[in-house]
């Protein structure tokens, strides 16, 4: 999974610098339904029926992928710029 992160992360390094914007930020609404989304399919999974570090203080499940990595590696392939607010802001240091 680590690989097509750090791709996915270049390729919106790339599409910044090709705005001449130094900031994204995902847009709210969706966030919202990624989340949604993930929280649904992970609903019925083994992950909601034990405390772990997989959970957050009010169990919702934080830290897993409830798909196969070739589904995952297709959905990070490329940034849509559309799911992203742009700024000239400062980036983090």
């Amino acid at each position: 999974m680590i690989e097509a992160q750090v791709g996915y992360v270049l390729d919106a390094l790339r599409l910044l610098e090709a705005r001449g914007s130094r900031a994204l930020s995902v847009r709210p609404e969706i966030q919202q339904a990624s989340s949604a989304v993930m929280q649904a399919r992970l609903r019925d999974s083994v992950w909601t029926a034990c405390d772990s570090w997989y959970r957050d203080d009010a169990g919702r499940v934080v830290n897993n992928w409830p798909g196969f990595m070739g589904e995952y590696e297709r959905l990070v392939a490329r940034v849509d710029p559309a799911e992203y607010e742009f700024s000239a802001g400062s980036a983090l240091a």
